[in-house]
């Protein structure tokens, strides 16, 4: 996928401004509160027809204006057999409209009615200190990264999410009108299904996403430290503890095997330790007078947690949820290097990197490696910085490498012919 061109009216400071973007990196450079983070919250937008910050869409609307509108020329990704022939790439169109009353989104001038068909064209990874804060702090957020990474590989994932809320809130509706226990056990058998499927989905998942991620982040941080993604649900007992101390060479050179794509694209796998339909039924099935009495539902997969973890060698400390800034920041930067692996491997597509401020809060050594990496991708990014062209220049030469430069100043946007 390669987003050529946005235009964008009345949305935040931006009036009226039109961009044309580079196929392989586009760096965007300007003081704080001239429209960067605004940026990439407009490309957020219009690939997901949701704000990265959560906002209702009104508030996006330029101040004092009665509407926005953003519009996105990009072509279509290529199948593993069409990159060796690019001339049958396809050209696209998409066009958002925002009012006080609502927004509508169309594609090559067709509206679409549901926000899930997106995700045939654009798969966004966002990543800025503010959301990396939410990530941290928030059990929602991180639930509401992993759905979406699951949703761009699996159709029906979200069909599967959307009928688990429908029947959670039909049996949150019996419980507060008082029903009777049998009333409530049909529920709780569809819902018992739908756990389960999700539970699957989500522990396959995460174990693919903890493949590489270790090795990744002590690349980054310079340390021995050993970094985990965790999946915590009722209706999925742990696995044994590993040590997660072994040598650099235990770890794979790469996140996947070529023997291993039928187990990696088998998402309906059991993996060990998932309880089956009828032990989650069960389980239901015995919590009701609990549930009656405080009149709403205490289990489902709404429920499940997600958490970075590393175990600290020099410390001598293991299995802490303990980060300096810097150290989430970057565990959360390796984990987007890792969904994009699994969704590249997956579809064959690449993911869209929106970096707002990747070096902010990070160590010159730090910064130089992930300078280094950042503008050798071999996807489209877009990345912010507050430092000067001058001081990027200096500091980080890889970053003039396959990389456009734009500076922004109150809402207008300009390329600088050179670095």
């Amino acid at each position: 996928m390669h987003i050529n061109k946005l235009k964008l009216q009345n949305f935040r400071n931006y009036e009226q401004e039109e961009i044309p973007f580079f196929d392989g990196q586009n760096l965007f450079i300007s003081q704080n509160g001239q429209g960067k983070t605004n940026l990439l919250e407009a490309l957020f937008f219009v690939m997901t027809f949701k704000s990265i910050h959560r906002v209702q869409h009104p508030a996006m609307i330029g101040w004092g204006k009665d509407s926005a509108c953003l519009e996105l020329e990009f072509t279509q990704n290529f199948s593993a057999k069409e990159e060796e022939n690019k001339s049958e790439s396809t050209n696209h169109s998409l066009r958002a409209i925002l009012t006080p009353n609502g927004k509508t989104l169309w594609v090559n001038e067709k509206k679409i009615q549901k926000t899930s068909q997106l995700l045939d064209y654009f798969f966004p990874l966002f990543y800025s200190s503010d959301y990396v804060f939410q990530f941290k702090t928030q059990h929602e957020e991180r639930r509401r990264l992993i759905d979406r990474c699951l949703g761009s590989l699996q159709k029906g994932y979200y069909t599967t999410l959307k009928e688990h809320n429908q029947i959670l809130n039909q049996k949150n509706f019996l419980l507060k009108q008082g029903a009777q226990a049998k009333e409530i056990l049909s529920w709780n058998q569809l819902l018992a299904s739908r756990i389960r499927e999700l539970t699957l989905t989500r522990k396959k998942y995460i174990s693919l996403t903890n493949e590489n991620l270790a090795k990744a982040y002590r690349k980054y941080s310079g340390t021995e430290n050993h970094l985990s993604f965790f999946y915590t649900s009722k209706f999925s007992t742990p696995s044994k503890k590993k040590n997660l101390l072994q040598p650099e060479n235990a770890q794979p050179e790469k996140v996947f095997e070529k023997n291993e794509t039928e187990e990696v694209e088998n998402f309906s796998e059991n993996p060990s330790g998932v309880w089956t339909v009828d032990e989650i039924f069960s389980f239901l099935e015995g919590k009701i007078e609990q549930e009656k009495r405080v009149k709403y539902s205490l289990y489902g997969s709404h429920l499940d947690r997600y958490r970075m973890n590393q175990q600290q060698v020099d410390l001598e400390v293991h299995g802490q949820d303990y980060f300096s800034e810097g150290q989430f920041c970057l565990a959360y930067y390796c984990l987007l290097l890792q969904i994009q692996e699994i969704y590249h491997h997956q579809t064959r597509k690449r993911a869209i990197f929106l970096i707002d401020d990747l070096f902010q809060g990070v160590d010159q050594d730090k910064k130089q490696r992930l300078v280094t990496d950042f503008s050798t991708l071999a996807q489209q990014g877009f990345l912010t910085s507050h430092e000067s062209r001058e001081y990027l220049r200096s500091v980080h030469p890889e970053i003039q490498k396959k990389t456009k430069i734009f500076f922004i100043h109150s809402g207008r946007i300009n390329t600088l012919d050179s670095f």
